[in-house]
């Protein structure tokens, strides 16, 4: 430039701060809401920006609830914001909006699902008395309006019910395994998976080019096999595990994609229990009783139409060691809600919803049963918790790392203690296994010694262990949370590793497993458990949980038939 120009033809640079506040929050929109409140603490500019956006701190509180917006929601974005901090802090304090008794048709049994903001109750057949022949389904309350009412639907299946899975948010889907028997043979049956479209139970799913996918042919000496099933994306596995008097060799994990109703590996894979879950719509989790760990499966989509998918065993993870003279008898996972095709909100969330839980923050719990082989009284129940994403980290790092390892099993020490908690299921009524949702697990335990002396029905407790890594560290650090749940006259405990402290008079019940495992078990996920010492009067024999709300259950023990007598709520939001 020659010496002479006048200094005001320079270009002047525009600088990041100049940017409009438009701009700036959707740059922030971007980021994680740890990294927002990094660049809240930059200057006065971006903490008014970041402060004073609707959006911005909606954004925020989803992320440390481990939500998903729901893009199709119709309600304006500062009652949302109002909502998800206000069931956050319902949730936070055991607050309930309401509480209310839903009526339950009498000829229920105990094959059950809580989902998708539903119940799923199978049909008692009408002359055999074990026997579920159909699902019947009512949509919880989300208003104490809602309760005076319910419409049950009903889907008739006029067959066995072995199974079945909602997937309701995601395909409006409702998949039942059956046991049809054969019209010439009637001692021969056929299992099907038959896929029912859930906004209309008399239909078969509109997108489902086979209705009633075959799956096995049952002979007589095979006995009726236990059986589990589930759904993610266009994935559907079925286990089908036979009495322990036929080969092993017969139970088998089938795989299908749903909507063209193909194997998606056409022999079956040999398992050696019933339950089956999806970590990923393409991972599947499958414990395994005889050498005690978790055995991982991978679908394998093809990278061209000409190719098929398959299914390939990729490792295993050990669980702790028992002492000779203990067995597994069952193994079992459970992470609600379940993993979707897309990370996203389903395509069938309400639109009055405005949001869901994301699957990938969510924890998964696995129950040990454990028996003596010398004492058939000797049972335990172990429940271990996990974050989901805990165990993908664990199968990424694996796959890096397949070309220097050899070992298709991680042993329990080099996986287990840093990412898992184990809480002692014999202190809990665990007649029904519905207890996690998102980051929070639910137990419900009898009173304790001298509570109630008074009353002619004495209260249970419930128990809500939060795993909320941002909660956790909020309550560890004290404040306004702690301090207003020991208002509450809420027992507290936070527990980090091998630390807790602990506000309350109760005394937190530690997992005691002398005698049952070779070594201490360990395990230091940090969570926070909240008790409510004095909830109600009422002897109840099982607790669910699910987004929004708890379902308290008494069921039938005098006829020990597993009907469920009554059903409460309790609705957060």
């Amino acid at each position: 430039m020659p010496h002479n120009e006048p200094l005001g033809n320079v270009p002047t640079r525009s600088h990041f701060f100049d940017l409009s506040t438009e701009v700036l929050v959707e740059i922030f929109s971007l980021l994680f809401f740890t990294d927002l409140f990094t660049c809240k603490r930059t200057c006065g500019r971006f903490y008014a920006v970041i402060s004073n956006s609707i959006l911005l701190n909606y954004q925020i509180e989803l992320q440390k609830a481990g939500m998903l917006d729901n893009p199709r929601c119709t309600l304006p974005l500062p009652i949302r914001l109002e909502m998800i901090r206000t069931r956050e802090l319902a949730w936070a304090s055991f607050d309930s909006k309401f509480t209310t008794e839903v009526q339950v048709p009498s000829h229920s049994l105990e094959l059950y699902d809580v989902t998708a903001g539903a119940l799923f109750l199978a049909k008692k057949h009408l002359d055999e008395r074990f026997v579920a022949d159909g699902i019947q389904s009512v949509t919880l309350p989300s208003k104490l309006e809602d309760a005076l009412s319910p419409e049950w639907k009903n889907f008739d299946l006029r067959t066995t019910i072995l199974d079945f899975r909602p997937a309701v948010d995601e395909h409006d889907l409702l998949a039942c395994l059956v046991l049809v028997p054969e019209e010439d043979q009637p001692l021969v049956y056929n299992v099907h998976v038959v896929l029912r479209q859930y906004s209309d139970p008399d239909s078969n799913h509109s997108a489902a080019l086979k209705p009633s996918i075959h799956v096995y042919r049952v002979m007589p000496y095979e006995g009726i096999p236990e059986a589990s099933v589930d759904i993610s994306g266009e994935s559907l596995a079925v286990v089908l595990v036979f009495p322990t008097s036929v080969s092993e060799t017969r139970n088998n994990l089938f795989t299908y994609n749903w909507k063209t109703g193909e194997h998606i590996k056409r022999l079956p894979i040999p398992v050696f229990s019933s339950p089956i879950t999806f970590l990923r719509h393409d991972i599947l989790l499958q414990p395994n009783v005889i050498n005690n760990s978790i055995h991982i499966h991978q679908i394998l989509h093809p990278l061209s139409h000409s190719q098929s998918s398959n299914v390939a065993f990729s490792f295993s993870l050990g669980l702790p060691s028992l002492v000779e003279g203990y067995r597994v008898s069952s193994l079992s996972f459970r992470g609600e809600p379940g993993p979707h095709l897309l990370n996203e909100c389903p395509k069938f969330t309400p639109t009055t919803r405005p949001y869901v839980h994301d699957p990938k923050t969510a924890i998964m719990r696995l129950s040990m049963q454990i028996a003596s082989d010398e004492d058939e009284d000797d049972q335990r129940h172990f429940v271990m918790i996990v974050h989901r994403q805990a165990l993908l980290d664990l199968l990424k790092e694996r796959q890096s790392s397949n070309r220097t390892s050899s070992s298709r099993h991680l042993s329990w020490d080099s996986w287990g203690p840093s990412v898992t908690r184990w809480l002692e299921g014999e202190i809990f009524l665990s007649d029904f296994t519905i207890d996690t949702f998102g980051q929070r697990c639910v137990q419900l335990a009898p009173p304790r010694l001298g509570q109630y002396e008074n009353s002619p029905r004495p209260g249970n407790r419930i128990h809500i262990f939060d795993f909320n890594p941002f909660y956790v560290k909020r309550v560890a650090n004290g404040g306004e949370m702690l301090s207003l749940l020991t208002k509450l006259g809420l027992e507290v405990y936070v527990v980090q590793g091998n630390f807790s402290f602990s506000f309350g008079p109760g005394g937190r019940q530690e997992c005691t497993e002398e005698g049952v495992f070779t070594e201490t078990l360990t395990g230091n996920l940090p969570y926070v458990e909240i008790v409510r010492t004095a909830w109600t009067e009422s002897e109840y024999h099982g607790l669910c949980i699910d987004q929004e709300r708890l379902v308290a259950i008494e069921t039938d023990r005098e006829a020990d038939t597993g009907r469920i007598l009554s059903m409460d709520v309790m609705y957060f939001g």
